[in-house]
């Protein structure tokens, strides 16, 4: 699905990037952090590599600029044109990385002992979720090409054989596109998944861009999956850490999904990176 056929691609509004312009433009003192107050603080070293500007922006969580981990002003309508433009049911803005995405996603569907499905050549981040869920993981080995000596994607029939070995799984982890930019077959593993009633969660950071162009590959969301883990930093125009996670239908549970960033997010989050 092309960002024409799910949202108005010629978005324009930008409601947090302007109040935090706005509020770093406003003359007052600054009895809140960062210690740097406005760029009064820093070094002359930064300011001239930097300018003073990028401190002016560099602001706590005031009033006006919302909360990222509650959000009810500009975080929340910023979330909301993302979530327009990428199609998803609900956007999250992500300052840690996709890193802090892909640990959510398991804490969200999988508790202890609970089994997960993943493709064997999964990001370090999704051995943390692990690690802290306490869910078993069920590796399945990628396709590989001796010639090329590179691991291709996980194929539907794997995933299928996987499913039949424990049925009781609570969700299926996938890497798409691959670190060498390889798409599976991703519509069918959503299907598999599907039919065992278990969310497909997606490990998209390398695919933010799919959704922007016909004739990139389909995005994930697109092919039915459940939840999109995207580096918005990678292969858009944000700034390093900032990335998005994405939901679409029922299977997941949202609460559990912001519960599980309250514990991996920042309470200190970064604007530029927000803004960004």
């Amino acid at each position: 699905m092309s960002l024409t056929s799910h949202s108005d691609c010629s978005q324009i509004e930008t409601p947090l990037l302007e109040t935090l312009w706005d509020c770093a433009n406003k003359t007052h003192t600054a009895f809140y952090t960062p210690g740097h107050k406005r760029g009064k603080g820093i070094s002359p070293q930064l300011a001239t590599y930097f300018g003073k500007g990028v401190f002016r922006c560099d602001l706590p969580e005031l009033t006006p600029l919302d909360n990222l981990l509650s959000p009810t002003g500009v975080i929340q309508s910023a979330q909301k044109l993302a979530s327009q433009a990428f199609g998803a049911l609900h956007t999250w803005f992500l300052i840690n990385g996709s890193t802090c995405g892909i640990e959510a996603a398991i804490l969200a569907t999988c508790g202890s002992g609970e089994k997960i499905i993943l493709s064997r050549n999964i990001h370090s981040s999704a051995v943390s979720g692990l690690i802290l869920s306490g869910a078993v993981p069920i590796f399945v080995n990628p396709e590989y090409d001796p010639i090329l000596d590179i691991t291709y994607s996980i194929t539907p029939q794997r995933v299928s054989e996987a499913l039949e070995l424990y049925p009781e799984a609570k969700a299926v982890m996938i890497v798409y596109p691959t670190y060498y930019g390889v798409c599976g077959d991703i519509h069918a593993i959503a299907k598999i998944a599907h039919d065992y009633n278990i969310p497909l969660l997606v490990d998209e950071a390398h695919g933010a861009h799919f959704a922007f162009h016909q004739q990139l590959p389909i995005t994930a969301l697109s092919a039915d999956a459940d939840l999109a883990v995207q580096s918005t930093h990678k292969v858009l125009g944000a700034m390093t850490q900032a990335s998005m996670l994405h939901i679409q239908g029922n299977r997941i549970d949202r609460d559990r999904v912001n519960n599980a960033l309250q514990l991996l997010q920042s309470t200190s989050p970064s604007y530029l990176l927000l803004a960004s």
